[in-house]
């Protein structure tokens, strides 16, 4: 018998006599060395059978319970595996992954008790510096109760009949106002009448590297920003290349339980629906575990994710740059409320991902267990593109197995072109401590910038609307996702075909097509036409949509189109029909600028080492050039780690958070801070070549005064001591 034979028999169903005879012929193998070859071949089902056989003759095998329940695990058979890693973290106390598989097991057969019993256990008994990983992402949650789900399933076809009663009382929505994230007792900023630059501040990258900031605007329909530097103030030789300036901050995607489930992922060991005081997702602890991504810190909680990408809408989707949302400058906004919640001293903030980098909004740290009510409230997050508001996170090779997935890339690719999600995290705080408590999210809304070429800002014009009722088209193309009151529709379905027409500002090859349904009067065909500029058909799509999802048609040659045409050829229903938005992506498409001031960036390498770098910012239109004032940064001279800043971040009563910005350069650092005269403490603060945040928090404050000190030390030499006065 050879083993290919062997193979076929063991999926045959007739595993244990081929493998004794197999052992018979090869007296040198074992069932443990099949199963390990087995294993490397990536047969996962004959490495089951084995490693059972294994057990049949031996149940207290613990590495053949440990082996089998990862093949278990990689297949998502959870519950099979539960009692293989009982035993197995059990005789292996320190075994991460074990541990970690567990916390997934209970998780996916409903034992929420047992799970929280698992990820304490777990915590405490794996080797220091090693992290849980668990991160339930769901969607569906796996183990939500069925009637919590009939709720929820309830409550939306209540909703779509409420939406329905209105519209076919011909009761118009209001109109929905856009959020730009601009504070309500704040002027709106002034738009610009000619192209402006402002040189902002910049950030270290190591001794030889340079992140460059500044804010840009301009009139007009198109403008380009770079930087320029040099080491002399009156020789800025070197330069960034031109890119296009951010456009108007005109959309917005708002991600609530009812309208859009499938673009919000939730980490929580207990996920439960309520309508009252208002539609909310209930989370209930513990929270995901994420050992990925942060260097010094090496894990951080999840709670809570938004897809807003049209294209990347639940996750399980493969974006491609121009596809994707500017979200310079953007703001995000939870509806939450928090009950009962211990965070211990962690902080929570935003986590952008960008699939194969990671980047924290750790300057804006909130600590949302301060903050207990049975109120909903709004938390607002703005997405400054400055790079001292932001940690870099996606380099911990050390603890990260796959950590080639993640490697440095600049903030401003990150956001100007997002390919990831928005998520609600938790990165500061003890590693061996778990959050506990409740928390509820009713909905997150994000505004950002359209990169569609059929957005009104784009140039593109309505220019004929036919049989489509009441409700203006346009509404198909304002920039707002997520909200079925904000789209187009028509009573009841009924001949002709609405037929709606838009001119392109000039003739641009579109490659991709997004039509997001109408969950109210859904559609069931549409067609789109794309011609050119002589009105020849380039292009016809014929569509099946969904009934709740978006449908993506992509264009593998795009040509020039000048004009786009949607037929809406059928609805779902005899309501009628609806969508609530239309979208079309150019990868040469860039939108005109905005004329309101926005955040860029850009990163300078190969610089001399430890130099002076002098460097403005430059924006430019078909008027002309405008240059920002020339500024300054000293890159480190050696790879002693650097204290730039120690600051209050927070004063609560007898507690104080304090925020310390610093650098690792490269080299792993400890950095060490005391309160008075007392014993110096230690965190770890990383070997990143950026700037990075940390937090101290100092309990049971005393009515005098006290002195809070910072060093750091790394193996290269250490930093100056920074102190602050924490006064009453």
């Amino acid at each position: 018998m050879d083993p290919n034979e062997l193979v076929a028999r063991i999926r045959s169903g007739n595993g244990e006599a081929a493998a004794k005879e197999f052992l018979r012929q090869y007296p040198g193998e074992t069932l443990e060395s099949l199963a390990v070859a087995s294993f490397k071949w990536g047969l996962n089902d004959v490495t089951e059978a084995l490693l059972r056989l294994i057990l049949k003759e031996n149940p207290a095998n613990i590495g053949a319970h440990k082996h089998l329940a990862a093949v278990l695990c990689a297949d998502q058979r959870f519950v099979d595996a539960t009692s293989h890693l009982e035993k197995a973290t059990e005789a292996l106390p320190d075994d991460t992954a074990s541990h970690s598989r567990l916390c997934w097991a209970y998780f996916a057969g409903g034992r929420p008790v047992d799970l929280r019993r698992a990820l304490r256990r777990g915590k405490d008994l794996i080797p220091k510096g090693e992290h849980m990983n668990w991160q339930p992402g769901l969607i569906v949650p796996l183990h939500m109760e069925a009637a919590a789900w009939d709720l929820m399933s309830a409550h939306r076809e209540t909703a779509i009949e409420t939406v329905l009663d209105s519209r076919r009382a011909d009761v118009q929505p209001d109109t929905p106002s856009y959020n730009t994230g601009a504070s309500a007792e704040e002027p709106p900023p002034r738009p610009v009448t000619e192209p402006f630059a402002e040189t902002g501040a910049a950030s270290e990258i190591g001794s030889n590297g340079a992140t460059m900031a500044g804010r840009v605007a301009a009139p007009g329909h198109a403008a380009d920003f770079r930087f320029e530097y040099g080491t002399t103030p009156d020789d800025l030789s070197s330069a960034t290349p031109w890119e296009p300036l951010p456009g108007r901050l005109n959309a917005r995607f708002v991600n609530t339980p009812t309208w859009t489930p499938r673009r919000n992922w939730r980490y929580a060991g207990e996920i439960s629906w309520a309508a009252d005081p208002e539609p909310h997702i209930h989370l209930e602890w513990p929270f995901g575990q994420d050992p990925n991504h942060i260097s010094g810190i090496g894990f951080m909680e999840l709670i809570h994710a938004t897809w807003h990408n049209s294209c990347q809408f639940d996750g399980h989707q493969k974006a491609n740059l121009w596809e994707c949302s500017d979200i310079r400058d953007a703001t995000y906004r939870l509806r939450l409320r928090t009950r009962n919640l211990d965070a211990g001293n962690a902080l929570h903030c935003l986590g952008v991902g960008a699939v194969t980098s990671y980047w924290i909004l750790s300057g804006q740290a909130i600590a949302l267990a301060d903050e207990q009510s049975d109120a909903f409230r709004d938390v607002t997050f703005r997405l400054s593109g400055a790079p001292g508001a932001w940690t870099f996170a996606g380099s911990n090779s050390v603890e990260q197995k796959n950590h080639d997935r993640y490697y440095y890339g600049p903030l401003h690719d990150c956001l100007a072109r997002n390919t990831g999600n928005i998520v609600l995290i938790a990165p500061f705080g003890e590693p061996r401590d778990i959050t506990t408590g409740e928390l509820d999210i009713a909905g997150a809304e994000l505004a950002f910038r359209d990169m569609s070429v059929l957005h009104p800002d784009a140039g593109a014009q309505l220019v004929r609307a036919d049989n489509t009722g009441p409700v203006d088209p346009a509404a198909l193309t304002n920039g707002i996702y997520g909200d079925p009151n904000a789209g187009w529709y028509r009573v009841a379905e009924d001949t002709p075909t609405p037929e709606i027409v838009w001119e392109l500002a000039e003739p641009t090859g579109i490659a991709t097509l997004v039509l997001h349904q109408d969950p109210v009067m859904p559609t069931d065909r549409c067609r789109v036409i794309l011609k050119g500029l002589d009105g020849e058909e380039l292009t016809v799509l014929d569509i099946d949509m969904a009934d709740d999802d978006l449908a993506i048609r992509r264009i593998d040659a795009p040509q020039p189109v000048k004009t786009v045409t949607l037929e809406i050829l059928s609805g779902k229903t005899e309501a009628g029909l609806g969508l609530t938005a239309i979208q079309a992506f150019a990868p040469e498409f860039a939108p005109p600028p905005s004329p309101v001031p926005v955040t860029v960036s850009a990163d300078a390498l190969d610089l001399p080492l430890g130099s002076e770098i002098h460097y403005r910012l430059v924006c430019r239109d078909a008027t002309g050039t405008e240059a920002g004032e020339v500024r300054s940064i000293e890159l480190p001279p050696t790879p002693a780690p650097v204290l730039h800043d120690v600051s209050l971040h927070a004063r609560q009563g007898d507690k104080a958070i304090i925020r310390i910005r610093c650098n690792a350069l490269g080299l792993e650092t400890v950095l060490h801070w005391r309160l008075d005269e007392g014993t110096w403490r230690e965190i770890g603060a990383g070997w990143e070549n950026t700037p990075v945040d940390r937090y101290v928090t100092v309990r049971d404050l005393t009515e005098a005064a006290h002195t809070l000190s910072v060093r750091l030390s790394n193996p290269r030499g250490r930093s100056s001591i920074r102190s602050i006065e924490l006064t009453p």
